[in-house]
């Protein structure tokens, strides 16, 4: 279809017009300029690819393609969701090619020169492509760098911070640089108390007459500029100190007249129509004190504290500087508007799912109670309900499968702690605490479970972009109700203690740095680790107090229901490198373990082993993990889960130790659609007594049971969500080792034994 409708790309060009087909820059006599000139060109063709050459090939365009099927106006929709066709223009071209000359000289190539030509392609009079040829001569280098200021207060902040200046001698002139050098300045004098300066106090000198092509910088820090009535004049910059906060909170309608009543809380002024609201709540999201030195951080910390708390629809901090003629000590008061929410809202939400490559929905109904203790306390209920298309985890049976449940929590935006912590717990941390209680019912194929838990978790901020969360006590009780007897039997001995009531009494703690939350940095980084250990406090209990009664199987239980005991650890690190515009490598590790331990035992026929609840066990495959296999479907170890002739599975598997590593690019296509390719490896094996030959974790040889999968996959970024599509293939199976036929990829059939993964958002 492309390449038929590729001939008629001119379609909805204007008679006397060119289209512009494709551009080309030539820096000396070479096709290698950088992406980011290329990005500054005033014009640029239709996002497509040639099929064979410009000169002698078609140009497929989606996008301008289904503009073309289109009737050319806004009310058709593949005029719409297409792209135009780009016009040669030659006025932009003349101006891309003059903004091209200046990104050279901006990098140091003072006697650059660019042109442009325009060619026809074809021989034909409406398509076009444009052809720059730069000429840059010799880059300049820096000699000296130097900053100068009249201000003597800013001198001592230049001198400790100058070993993070970023133009360096011998360095290659960079306008850039030393733009980022103004703004790094500016921040500097913003949080250590100039109010009121700006980059535009920062101005920069080039000595280009110097023998060679070398330069001397000077940066110069103007003093600030004061206009009165009828003059002006310059004087020193002066750091400026908080003199009086004060807090208005307004409740009321605006068309309701009420005088302010006030109260001071520990140098804080609040006014307000009517308090409901305990002033330490107010206070603890102001991360800055009477006396402090003004700092711009501080204040924007201040504003992300305040927009956490989701308790305002007016959050505005006001610094006006006292009136100079009455203040000889460069003062500052700052004014905090506050406007509640209302007290009591719902949401209702409906979702699409796509859990294991199962296609659902959900629906829920929320509600939030405000400030219910008066301290800006939450209450928040909520009831949800889901229906999928469940493939059984035999892969006999395939119907819908459903779950239903709720939740109740008080959200505390402090530590909930029988002590005071005021003035102990540094605000900038944001503290919350949270407690709740749950119950969930799912539905399956193969089994019937309800759930009833309850859960006391801690959260707190160590800088902007590193965070702690502890599940101080995290308690569920699970009751199986009804397991098919055909997927029952279809179980090893170990899957089969998964399916049985239990007690998980667990506490954990959570690590988590995330980069990618600093919007200029071009490769961030993400890091989760945690540590989870279980069972300890019904031990305890236990042999305290003898609360525990002897099971069948040889352990103890609470109230006759089996608690488990273990130790779980995971670690997720990733790392994007954005090293062009919209294109990504995003690489991810990740690895697990748990380990069972003590009243963890399970007894059979063939011996007694110890086994985590099966909501811990590891798996591998599905749409956020190893993508050429279902989820359940693969391992452990050398284990054979796949009939390649029918492309059907035979069981599922679980693990008590996992290995992933994933690689993808992603790269964009046209519009909203982005493509990517990527590659998944990985395993899950079994230990301490659980395994066996096949599934066992040798160290020695682990590398070679990594199963490999490969594929492309398309997203669709929609703003409110992204939908993703990947075609996952089975590239390497180690169960076939012996056979010495695990390169799959080559020795079975492909698209039989691929796997179609829909999710929402991104898996990493």
């Amino acid at each position: 279809m492309w390449a038929i409708t590729a001939c008629n790309n001119t379609k909805y060009v204007p008679k006397g017009k060119m289209l512009l087909m494709d551009q080309s820059i030539i820096v000396n006599e070479k096709n290698n300029a950088p992406e980011e000139a290329e990005d500054i060109l005033k014009q640029k063709p239709n996002n497509g690819i040639w099929l064979f050459s410009p000169k002698f090939g078609y140009f497929l365009s989606p996008s301008l393609t289904l503009h073309n099927w289109g009737d050319n106006t806004d009310s058709s929709f593949f005029t719409k969701v297409g792209k135009a066709p780009v016009i040669v223009d030659e006025e932009k071209i003349a101006r891309g090619a003059a903004q091209l000359q200046l990104w050279y000289f901006n990098k140091g190539y003072f006697k650059a020169r660019a042109n442009y030509k325009i060619d026809s392609i074809h021989k034909k009079e409406n398509k076009a492509s444009v052809n720059y040829t730069v000429k840059t001569g010799p880059r300049y280098r820096v000699k000296s760098y130097n900053t100068y200021t009249e201000t003597e207060s800013l001198k001592p902040l230049l001198s400790y911070f100058s070993k993070d200046q970023m133009v360096l001698p011998s360095q290659a002139y960079d306008a850039d640089l030393l733009e980022k050098e103004r703004l790094r300045l500016t921040k500097i004098f913003k949080e250590h108390g100039y109010y009121g300066f700006s980059k535009n106090n920062i101005g920069y000198e080039v000595d280009t007459f110097l023998q060679g092509n070398w330069v001397d910088i000077k940066m110069v820090i103007q003093q600030h500029k004061v206009i009165n009535s009828d003059t002006s004049y310059f004087e020193d910059h002066k750091p400026y100190i908080i003199k009086d906060i004060y807090i208005i909170l307004k409740n009321l309608d605006a068309t309701v007249t009420k005088p302010l009543d006030s109260l001071t809380f520990d140098e804080f002024h609040l006014l307000f129509d009517t308090l409901l609201y305990k002033p330490r709540y107010l206070t603890d999201a102001l991360h800055f004190e009477k006396g402090d030195l003004y700092n711009e951080q501080i204040i924007k910390e201040s504003y992300s504290h305040l927009i956490g708390y989701k308790a305002f629809s007016e959050n505005q901090i006001k610094l006006i500087p006292v009136d100079p003629a009455n203040d000889t000590l460069n003062q500052l008061v700052a004014t905090v508007n506050l406007k509640p929410l209302p007290k009591q809202t719902t949401t209702q939400e409906l979702e699409l799912t796509f859990i294991g490559n199962n296609p659902g929905i959900n629906a829920s109904v929320g509600w939030v109670n405000r400030n219910i203790f008066g301290a800006g306390e939450a209450l928040e209920i909520r009831i949800k309900s889901g229906i999928d298309y469940n493939i059984s985890l035999t892969g006999r049976d395939s119907r819908f499968a459903f779950e239903y449940g709720g939740e109740i929590g008080i959200l505390f935006p402090r530590f909930l702690l029988p002590f005071n912590t005021y003035k102990i717990i540094p605000k900038r941390m944001v503290p919350n605490s949270k407690l709740s209680l749950s119950y969930s019912r799912l539905a399956r194929n193969e089994f019937d479970r309800t759930t009833f838990g309850g859960k006391l978790t801690y959260n707190w901020k160590e800088s902007r972009r590193k965070s702690w969360r502890v599940d101080l006590i995290d308690m569920s009780y699970s009751q199986v109700i009804n397991v098919d007897k055909d997927f029952r039997t279809a179980l090893s001995d170990i899957q089969r203690a998964a399916f049985t009531s239990e007690f998980i009494s667990s506490s954990r703690l959570t690590y988590l740095v995330n980069e990618q939350l600093e919007e200029k940095r071009k490769s961030p980084r993400y890091l989760r680790t945690s540590v989870e250990t279980a069972g300890n406090l019904f031990k305890g209990l236990d042999n305290s107090m003898s609360l525990g009664t002897d099971l069948n199987n040889g352990t103890r239980g609470i109230f006759d229901v089996h608690y488990f005991q273990y130790v779980k650890f995971d670690l997720d690190l990733r790392h994007y490198w954005n090293f062009k515009k919209k294109r990504t490598w995003a690489n991810r590790i990740y690895g697990g373990y748990i380990l069972p331990y003590g009243n963890s035992l399970h007894q059979t026929d063939t011996g007694d082993f110890r086994v985590p609840p099966f909501s811990k066990y590891f798996y591998m495959g599905g749409s956020n993990d190893l993508r050429g296999w279902l989820a359940y479907r693969l391992g452990a170890g050398t284990q054979p889960n796949t009939n390649y002739a029918t492309g059907e599975h035979l069981g599922f598997s679980t693990g008590t130790v996992k290995m992933l590593f994933s690689s993808e690019y992603r790269f964009p296509i046209f519009g909203f659609l982005y493509g990517s390719v990527f590659i998944d490896a990985g395993n899950v094996w079994l230990s301490g007594g659980l395994e066996n030959e096949a599934t066992n974790l040798k160290f020695n040889s682990f590398i070679r049971e990594m199963a490999v999968g490969s594929g492309f996959g398309f997203r669709m970024d929609l703003d409110f969500f992204i939908l993703r599509l990947d075609l996952g293939l089975k590239v390497r199976d180690p169960a076939l080792l012996e056979s010495n036929k695990q390169w799959v990829i080559a020795t079975r059939p492909w698209l039989k034994n691929s796997t179609l993964n829909i999710a929402l958002g991104y898996p990493f």
